[in-house]
């Protein structure tokens, strides 16, 4: 498995972990995505991509996606379901990609999702952002590891050529 493949899964891991926490706590059914900044859907809890969304984030402007945008961004598709775009920072506090939670069309939907929907979510998009930074740190230090362990045998082989035994490391 690829490290770009074990970082989407984990991803898709920790986010279905915490959209059934923030489900029970939102006072409207909701969906949600996770979005790299492609924009590209990487995972969903419905288990399906939303063409309407994937077409009004493809359309955001650039300063929107770039690090100095916004944090949150609320939207309003054309079949009259609220959206509400939370950017995760990861390493660096760099954007690492988009959580969107997506509400329902009708006015009592659209009320509450405008009314409690950013105050709930901000918090839980700074914690997956964390996330996102550390498993980012693990694997580069995973990497480091991996390097120093293959520098090391590399030594010990050079060691053995020379004294023509293996000694005991």
């Amino acid at each position: 498995m690829t490290a770009e493949a074990e970082n989407l899964l984990t991803v898709g891991d920790d986010l279905a972990v915490t959209v059934r926490l923030l489900q029970s706590l939102l006072p409207a059914p909701h969906t949600f995505f996770y979005y790299d900044l492609t924009p590209a859907c990487v995972w969903s809890s419905s288990g399906a991509e939303d063409f309407e969304l994937d077409f009004e984030l493809a359309g955001l402007p650039s300063d929107q996606l770039s690090a100095s945008g916004p944090d949150t961004l609320s939207r309003t598709l054309p079949s009259g379901r609220r959206a509400l775009l939370l950017f995760l920072r990861g390493i660096s506090d760099e954007r690492e990609g988009v959580l969107v939670s997506l509400c329902a069309g009708d006015a009592a939907a659209a009320t509450l999702c405008s009314e409690s929907h950013p105050d709930i979510l901000a918090p839980a998009a700074r914690m997956l952002g964390e996330c996102l930074r550390l498993r980012q740190q693990a694997r580069d230090e995973r990497g480091r590891a991996n390097e120093a362990e293959q520098e090391l045998k590399f030594a010990y082989r050079i060691d053995e050529k020379i004294h023509g035994t293996s000694r005991s490391h």
